[in-house]
């Protein structure tokens, strides 16, 4: 037997009933004791617990490790009794009844199914009950409903389903198309200045990859023919959204691009601007949109002059001779009227014009263009015969910034061709060609090394040959090594043999027209030199000709007849 109580009342239960209230309490907190046939006989006649106890004398009531069924004080709230064995079952309830989550599908009813009509939410809209609901882009079905894209406004059938059809922009315009089976596009005229008005709502997207990355846009065609030679200006001014402009070649439809602008308009910021000099044929003139929304009214604007004769050096044939000397000189031309010669570098799509000089000896040759700025010239220096296919030897373009090419090098004997071109079918116009050559008979530039950019050049003169006399030098006589370079407008070189490397007193020296004009020179000039030299070390700030030219700069030695050694010369602002 067990007891329990409180206040010095005992209550006794017997010990197999306390399994009872037990064992369901230790299974619900986790008991895994699996009890046995003869365990659950033992406690069954014993009164005893499982748990080896039963030997216990039950006449000694007062010794607690015999009664494994005394249940401890409790504090009930007010009740004097101790815990039953319904209060038991309670907190067994209490620790077992929690219930599991409710599946979403097994809320609702008494019989445990879900209440579909409360968890789908609001109902489905229903399509033709001249109710727009969500879900609906339209009522009723066969209603017609306003749409809008761009600057474009048209119209849309309500499907039966309650969402709108694709928007009608009325009838497509005219020049939506050129191939074949499509109303040809509108003729542009080819004299004075026109200006025409339309709208690319309606049309299609030619699917042409622009240059000027047009995406998805409508776009409207028309045809320009050319008798002769013009110089074509066309711009969008005016226009009602971001227009680009692109030219094409007629021959084919949609035709391959030779030339294109988005934003170039002087007088209509966002519109765009061609300006073109064009050879006799047939052209694709395009409006197109910037973006896929980039749709409405727009104007085109063209302006057309007709230019003269071809230039007398359009052709290979006519080249106009330049007589090379040591000073330099200058020529002025146009690609005006010119054709565009097919094999030109870079694929050049503008007219270009020819020039041709023939060289005795090794030369160093300079070239360079003065075109304003105002188009992108190239230069394309051949050789070969114009009766054969001319063969391009350097091509140059953009030398100093956009629209400036030059050439610098070394020519041997021969007879070569110079080639003015446009970069594209846009590029034409006015130009200077400046050219110059030292021929390597002359000593100081016989074996004059190349400065073709920034950077640190280590040498020696120890073993040169004295090609000039610097005048700021202490001492002449003493070895040199030359340079060549050519400067851009407007800048200015800096040159300095304050080096580790460099181990005499040095002198720099500029000399132009090959060795004949000193420029400018530095004995010792680097006062804040930190190496070896110190004081010894030169310093230049070269500024640039007023004519395009080849400049030299010498490595020479001062202090004593003979001073030589190796140098470091370090150079920034080619």
């Amino acid at each position: 037997m067990s007891k329990a109580g409180r206040g010095g009342e005992r209550r006794w239960y017997p010990a197999a009933a306390l399994v009872t209230l037990v064992l369901p309490f230790a299974v619900s907190i986790g008991c895994s004791h699996d009890w046995s046939a003869s365990e659950r006989d033992s406690a069954d006649d014993d009164g005893a617990g499982g748990d080896g106890m039963a030997d216990a004398d039950p006449e000694t009531p007062d010794a607690p490790d015999a009664d494994i069924g005394e249940l401890p004080p409790a504090d009930d709230g007010g009740s004097e009794d101790g815990p039953t064995a319904e209060d038991a079952g309670e907190e067994d309830a209490d620790l077992d009844d929690t219930p599991p989550p409710e599946d979403a599908g097994d809320a609702g009813g008494e019989d445990g199914l879900a209440d579909d009509a409360a968890d789908d939410g609001p109902p489905p809209p229903v399509c033709g009950n001249d109710v727009l609901e969500p879900g609906e882009e339209c009522e009723p079905p066969g209603s017609t409903q306003p749409c809008t894209f761009g600057g474009c406004t048209g119209s849309s059938l309500c499907r039966d389903d309650c969402f709108q059809a694709a928007c009608d922009y009325g009838p497509a315009p005219a020049g939506d198309a050129c191939g074949s089976g499509s109303t040809p596009p509108p003729p542009l005229p080819p004299v004075g200045s026109t200006t025409v008005r339309g709208t690319t709502c309606g049309a299609s997207d030619d699917g042409v990859d622009s240059a000027c990355g047009t995406v998805d846009a409508p776009d409207v065609l028309y045809r320009l023919d050319l008798s002769d030679p013009a110089v074509v200006t066309l711009d969008t001014a005016g226009s009602e959204f971001d227009a680009v402009l692109r030219l094409a070649d007629a021959s084919t439809c949609p035709g391959s691009e030779l030339a294109c602008d988005d934003d170039s308009s002087a007088v209509a910021a966002g519109q765009a601007e061609l300006v073109a000099a064009l050879e006799a044929g047939s052209y694709w003139v395009i409006v197109d949109g910037k973006n896929a929304d980039s749709t409405g009214r727009y104007v085109l604007n063209a302006r057309f002059e007709v230019v003269g004769p071809a230039p007398p050096n359009d052709a290979c044939t006519g080249a106009t001779t330049l007589n090379l000397g040591t000073s330099p000189r200058s020529i002025g031309g146009t690609t005006i009227g010119a054709g565009n010669h097919p094999r030109g570098c870079l694929l050049g799509g503008g007219p270009d014009v020819w020039y041709t000089f023939t060289l005795a000896e090794r030369t160093l040759v300079y070239l360079d263009l003065l075109d304003g700025g105002a188009w992108n010239a190239v230069l394309d220096v051949r050789t070969g015969s114009c009766l054969a296919a001319t063969t391009s030897l350097a091509c140059e373009d953009d030398a100093c910034g956009t629209s400036r090419p030059r050439y610098l090098g070394w020519l041997d004997p021969d007879t070569y061709y110079v080639l003015v071109d446009g970069r594209s079918i846009v590029d034409s116009g006015m130009f200077t060609l400046r050219y110059q050559g030292l021929p390597a008979t002359l000593g100081c530039v016989a074996d004059a090394l190349p400065l073709a950019a920034d950077g640190r050049y280590l040498g020696s003169t120890t073993r040169g040959t004295n090609h000039v006399n610097s005048s700021c030098a202490s001492m002449f006589g003493a070895p040199d090594v030359v340079y060549y370079f050519a400067q851009c407008p407007g800048t200015t070189v800096s040159a300095t043999t304050c080096d580790v490397a460099t181990d005499f007193d040095t002198a720099l020296s500029v000399w132009r027209r090959g060795c004949s004009t000193s420029v400018d020179c530095n004995d010792d000039a680097a006062i804040d030199c930190r190496f070896g030299v110190g004081s010894a070390a030169s310093d230049l700030s070269i500024g640039s000709p007023a004519s395009g030219q080849i400049q030299l700069l010498a490595v020479d030695g001062s202090g004593r007849i003979g001073s030589s050694g190796s140098y470091g010369l370090n150079v920034s602002g080619l």
